[in-house]
């Protein structure tokens, strides 16, 4: 099998570390945020901005938001 090779990222050829994104599934099973899923959800989508705090922007991964 022949061996493919992809382009680097920019971030990949200036060393610079990409960062790892969890779904809010993955992040609570890593212990990260302290509340289950459906719980971080509501806080995301609308207490968080209710509250003024910013919320980052998720990357969408097939039908997965990380």
């Amino acid at each position: 099998m022949p061996v493919i090779r992809q382009p680097l990222s920019a971030d990949d050829a200036f060393g610079h570390p990409v960062p790892v994104r969890y779904s809010l599934e993955e992040a609570w099973q890593k212990g990260l945020p302290p509340w289950k899923a459906p719980t971080a959800r509501t806080y995301l989508r609308r207490r968080s901005p209710e509250r003024g705090i910013p919320v980052p922007e998720g990357v969408l991964d097939r039908q997965t938001v990380r």
